[in-house]
């Protein structure tokens, strides 16, 4: 079979028979240049006898698959990579594991039964045959009554290990096959992927996109790693190609040193970076901070608290010290921030904060929020409350105050801040309610209100879980855990490369 890179789908689902399906999808997604593949198994015909002797305890189709292949696995990023894959893991024929199993009870701490059951499929009489372990905690199984015949079992998807809900998704494994392959496998296409798969499918039906220009000065994003998260923007410095790459890289030798906008400098895959082709709300704050500012000050309180919206709101925090946690998109605002005349930063936002706190709905007043395309990112949600939108801005506020204590050798906030902005700051903490305590914004913001310097950020050991921490004189930097020194490449750079 001669593997083409256009019409992949196309030509994956003409063919007879599920393995002759699977194979061609392989074979035509690995040999596209905007492809990575990062796992790749296909196993040879599984012995005719182990085929024979399964014969009315396995179903008859999956005996037949594994007699023109015994499993196979494909795991796959787009480059960039751009949409999450789960690609799939069907494991071979075996003498002693592939079988139908009975649920199992767990016990407890003293053996007894415990009546929670793993492997639940309905009742004691459902009995189960792991088919794909797409991913370890979402796998697709084969179910059927204790007494049915295997050739009636139906294909189930589990979201949540193999605990309830289980959703139906296919009456045979051809079925099953035919559509993974029209969904490219991406995450969750058995449930919840069929939009963004059917969008994947049509691109690998159509020739590769060639690679996009990028020069010095160019404004990207990030794609992967993925613990770029807070803010995955940033500038190109310069392009660099590897002469060589450590054991276990998978991402190319093409390499683009960049400045995210938070304040890190590193390598990544240049596979991985896009350039912004869109001038959204984003950038153009980015740009003129002191207008943004402005902006956000002159509105009303609903027009502000939109403004400050499109920067994302996800509802998912990160401890940046013991005394601090932010929202994960406040890093975003943030990077405005450090751009912006320093007097106008804490008046604005204290300002801002001062009418949020009093509105009468707060803390959960709700206000509908309609994505208008000048988004950071589409909302995850139509709606969003002000002590969502006020939390956004009290953390960049605070990772404001701190660069400036630990990264712009600012020793007193009195030399920066006006006795008014302190005044304000410090009754601001003392009005916040609750659930700010519990993030740690308003101590933090009440230490800040004293005026003195902060203090300094825990030892290395003591790292918590935001992956950009900070070091004094080198900004933002990145997590250890996720660093090669340039070396490893031959790069002669004091600059890391940067990985997940």
């Amino acid at each position: 079979m001669k593997p083409t890179t256009t019409g992949i789908i196309t030509g994956a689902l003409a063919e007879k028979s599920p393995a002759r399906m699977l194979r061609a999808f392989i074979e035509g997604m690995s040999a596209r240049k905007d492809v990575r593949v990062l796992e790749k198994k296909i196993g040879e015909p599984a012995p005719p006898a182990l085929v024979r002797g399964k014969r009315g305890e396995l179903p008859d189709e999956l005996l037949d698959f594994f007699a023109e292949m015994n499993g196979a696995t494909f795991r796959f990023a787009l480059i960039p990579d751009d949409t999450p894959i789960d690609g799939f893991e069907i494991d071979p024929l075996h003498e002693q594991w592939s079988h139908f199993r009975e649920r199992e009870e767990l016990r407890g701490v003293d053996d007894r039964p415990a009546g929670i059951y793993l492997g639940d499929f309905g009742g004691p009489d459902v009995l189960h045959l792991l088919l794909d372990n797409i991913q370890n905690e979402t796998p697709v199984h084969y179910i059927k009554t204790r007494k049915a015949s295997p050739n009636t079992a139906t294909i189930v998807y589990s979201p949540y290990v193999d605990q309830p809900p289980h959703h139906t998704i296919a009456k045979s494994l051809a079925e099953y096959v035919r559509l993974g392959i029209s969904r490219a496998f991406v995450m969750f296409w058995p449930h919840d992927g069929a939009a963004v798969g059917a969008k994947i499918a049509a691109r690998l039906d159509a020739a590769p996109r060639a690679p996009l220009e990028l020069e010095p000065g160019s404004r990207v994003v990030s794609k992967s790693p993925s613990c770029i998260q807070p803010n995955r923007r940033a500038t190109v410095v310069q392009i660099d190609k590897a002469p060589r790459q450590p054991e276990g890289w998978k991402w190319g030798e093409e390499m683009v040193l960049l400045t995210f906008d938070h304040g890190p400098t590193c390598y990544v895959s240049r596979d991985s970076v896009v350039p912004i082709r869109k001038d959204d709300f984003y950038e153009s704050a980015l740009r003129d901070p002191a207008a943004f500012l402005e902006r956000l000050r002159g509105a009303s309180s609903d027009d502000a608290a939109l403004m400050v919206a499109r920067f994302g709101v996800s509802g998912y925090f990160g401890r940046v010290r013991p005394d601090l946690t932010v929202p994960d998109t406040a890093p975003r605002l943030f990077a405005v921030l450090q751009r912006a005349p320093r007097p106008l930063v804490a008046d604005v936002l204290i300002d801002r904060l001062e009418q949020w706190l009093a509105d009468p709905s707060f803390p959960y007043g709700s206000h509908a929020l309609n994505a208008d395309g000048t988004e950071y990112e589409k909302p995850r949600s139509g709606a969003y409350t002000l002590f969502e939108i006020a939390a956004l801005v009290a953390g960049a506020l605070g990772l404001w105050f701190w660069w400036l204590a630990n990264e712009q050798d600012v020793k007193s906030l009195k030399a920066e801040l006006s006795k008014d902005a302190l005044v304000r700051l410090k009754a601001l903490a003392a009005s916040m309610s609750t659930p700010y305590e519990a993030l740690g914004t308003a101590n933090f913001l009440a230490m800040v209100a004293k005026g003195d310097g902060l203090p300094p950020y825990p030892p290395q050991g003591d790292r918590w879980g935001m992956v950009f921490v900070a070091k004094p004189k080198t900004m933002f930097s990145l997590h250890p855990n996720h660093l090669f020194p340039a070396s490893a490449f031959g790069l002669e750079s004091k600059y890391d490369v940067y990985w997940n």
